[in-house]
C-alpha cells in the first residue's frame, strides 16, 4: 500500500496530465503549444488518453482510500486544484505546460523511490 501523500499527489498528477491532454485536443490551445492545429486523429487519441487517465485517476483513489472518500473527496478535490492549475497557466506558459506534464512522473516516481530507499 501505498502512502496517502504519494497516492494524493499521483491523483493529482493523472488529473493534471488528463486536463492538459483535454485543452490539447482543442484547436485553439494545440495551435498555442504546438503552432498548428491538430488533425482528427490527434484530437481523438488526445481525448482517449485524457479519459484513460482520469479512470485510472479515479480508481487510484477509490483503491487507496474506499470509494466515496477517494472518488467524491480526494479525486474531486484533485481534479479542482488541477483545472485550476491548467486554467490559470495555459494562457500565459503553454509550453511550461506541457513540460511539467511530462516530468511530473518522473518527479513522482524518483519521490516514490526515494521514500522506499529512506531510513
Amino acid at each position: 500500500m501505498m502512502p496517502g501523500a504519494l497516492a494524493a499527489a499521483m491523483v493529482l498528477m493523472l488529473n493534471y496530465a488528463a486536463l492538459v491532454m483535454l485543452a490539447l485536443a482543442m484547436n485553439r490551445h494545440h495551435q498555442q503549444v504546438f503552432e498548428y492545429k491538430p488533425s482528427p486523429y490527434r484530437v481523438r487519441a488526445l481525448r482517449g488518453v485524457a479519459a484513460l487517465l482520469l479512470g485510472l485517476s479515479a480508481t487510484l483513489g477509490a483503491t487507496v482510500w474506499g470509494f466515496s472518500v477517494g472518488v467524491f473527496g480526494v479525486w474531486g478535490g484533485c481534479l479542482s486544484m488541477a483545472a485550476c492549475a491548467v486554467v490559470f497557466s495555459l494562457p500565459y506558459v503553454p509550453q511550461l505546460v506541457v513540460r511539467i506534464t511530462l516530468a511530473a512522473p518522473l518527479v513522482l516516481v524518483l519521490w516514490f523511490w526515494l521514500g522506499r530507499h529512506a531510513g
